[in-house]
């Protein structure tokens, strides 16, 4: 079957345009979907992956007879082949060419370097790609994350380094097999600029997605919390998004319990952020003024409440430093 779909994927990748009939549109992305799944559970029995990745290994294979099952030939020509597809103008192919692309990552870590070489990353999450990959590309960092988590706490990891007869005595000693779990994390980390930058992103999908990507590298230990408790408090002024504020806040509490000073520390910096998310998001309202605003106003009964977006976060002994401040 992966052969199947291969072959399908080589022969149409150069001929993807809005010519195309509908059908073989269709099963052009049904074909990445399947193969990326293939690559996803699919185990090389040959021994661990080379320490030094080389890069002329990723490239597409023409000659299908060549496609092997034994190696990393099938997921290193399949990761090739993705990437051609990534690289179209389609929208939704390049976010099923991105979701198939992590079935490879998460089968095999270290070929997150070589992506990374690629320029993928930087690609897929930068202002000039659409928000629909972007929104992709965080949700497979999410999954990666997930993946890699999950395989060290079954002891998945443990069991393939125990299987691997050309590993020195060494390396069973010291544990590496959770080398590969600190790959994707730490690559992803490079980027925490640009993650923080989408948080000021316009689409409201985007800001949701992130903000829970967020969550977990901080639940991972991959993220400064210092650094990252300022957003949290920004998106507090996310107010035509509850659901992304409801969760920006359940990480702040979280956060707030493990280091009550450090968040009291990072109020000044948050109000800044904060008022910088609302310039960006919400530049202006119907009537062309500015709409940046710490306080909210609701109805009980007869009464309006004020309130600021922060009185969710704080305590009452936070209340009167913050409202000092708005």
């Amino acid at each position: 079957m992966a052969v199947r779909f291969y072959t399908y994927l080589l022969k149409n990748r150069n001929l993807l345009d809005a010519s195309m009939k509908k059908s073989i549109r269709d099963n052009i992305r049904r074909a990445l979907s399947a193969l990326g799944s293939i690559c996803r559970f699919y185990e090389c029995q040959d021994g661990c992956d080379s320490h030094n990745l080389d890069l002329n290994s990723f490239s597409v294979i023409t000659e299908v007879k060549r496609l092997q099952f034994s190696g990393y030939v099938l997921s290193s020509a399949c990761f090739a082949l993705f990437k051609d597809y990534l690289e179209q103008d389609d929208e939704q192919t390049k976010c099923l060419a991105l979701r198939a692309m992590n079935g490879v990552f998460i089968s095999r870590p270290r070929v997150v370097l070589a992506a990374e070489q690629f320029g993928i990353f930087t690609s897929v999450i930068s202002e000039d790609s659409p928000s629909s990959v972007q929104i992709e590309s965080l949700r497979c960092w999410r999954d990666i994350l997930l993946a890699e988590e999950k395989r060290i706490e079954s002891g998945a990891a443990k069991k393939k380094m125990q299987l691997q007869t050309n590993m020195s005595v060494s390396k069973r000693i010291s544990g590496d097999q959770d080398g590969d779990a600190c790959i994707s994390g730490s690559v992803l980390t490079k980027h925490a600029d640009r993650l923080y930058e989408l948080i000021l992103s316009k689409d409201e999908k985007v800001r949701h997605v992130i903000i829970d990507l967020i969550g977990h590298l901080l639940r991972q230990g991959l993220i400064n919390p210092m650094a990252t408790v300022p957003h949290l408090l920004a998106v507090q002024g996310d107010v035509e998004s509850p659901r992304t504020r409801s969760l920006a806040l359940k990480l702040l509490i979280i956060e707030g319990e493990k280091r009550p000073d450090m968040l009291r520390q990072r109020i000044c910096a948050g109000l800044k952020q904060a008022y910088s998310f609302q310039k960006m998001v919400y530049p202006h309202d119907a009537h062309g003024a500015p709409r940046a605003t710490a306080l909210l106003t609701r109805n009980e009964g007869t009464k309006v409440i004020t309130e600021t977006i922060f009185d969710s976060v704080s305590d009452r002994s936070h209340r009167h430093f913050i409202r000092h401040f708005t």
